[in-house]
């Protein structure tokens, strides 16, 4: 064996609540509680904060997984609306388009195939529901650079936004 824990073994600190909900409110917390003061004593514009969600369920994925993405987002913008600037970008499966072949590239192309055939044939709601566009990494934080710029946005870039980025 490898000696550690066993990664894929539920845990406290191993779920989809602590790695998707909680971490996001701890990290939107420190964000909020480091707002410090501009030099001439005015308050610095909202920090902005990016969370990286999800575009919906996928059929075989626990429904705990989007739940609670979806939980952390309503966080952000309800508890922390007065003190962060935040952008949820809610990609679906994404791949770094900079690598050699992996399986996510091979998930890509029975993915954009299964779009394909479907647009053709008349899609059914499973189809749908996995025939989504593929992101790639790059894609996601060129966007998320671009909203961070843009001082007057914030709240949700769906995947239909961030492919025609």
């Amino acid at each position: 064996m490898f000696g550690g824990a066993n990664p894929m073994e539920k845990s406290a600190t191993n779920s989809y609540e602590a790695m998707n909900y909680q971490s996001a409110i701890t990290l939107a917390e420190t964000l909020a509680e480091s707002k410090t003061e501009s030099i001439a004593g005015e308050t610095a514009a909202k920090p902005v904060f990016i969370y990286v969600s999800a575009d919906q369920q996928v059929p075989m994925v626990p429904v705990g997984y989007i739940q609670t993405k979806r939980k952390a987002e309503a966080e952000l913008f309800s508890r922390f609306g007065d003190s962060l600037r935040s952008i949820v970008l809610r990609p679906g499966i994404m791949c770094d388009e900079q690598t050699a072949f992996d399986f996510r590239h091979a998930v890509k192309g029975a993915v954009d195939l299964a779009g394909s055939i479907g647009s053709v044939t008349g899609t059914s709601a499973f189809v749908n529901s996995i025939a989504r566009p593929v992101v790639s990494t790059q894609k996601v934080a060129e966007v998320a650079v671009k909203k961070t710029e843009d001082a007057s946005f914030y709240g949700i870039v769906g995947l239909n936004e961030l492919v025609k980025e």
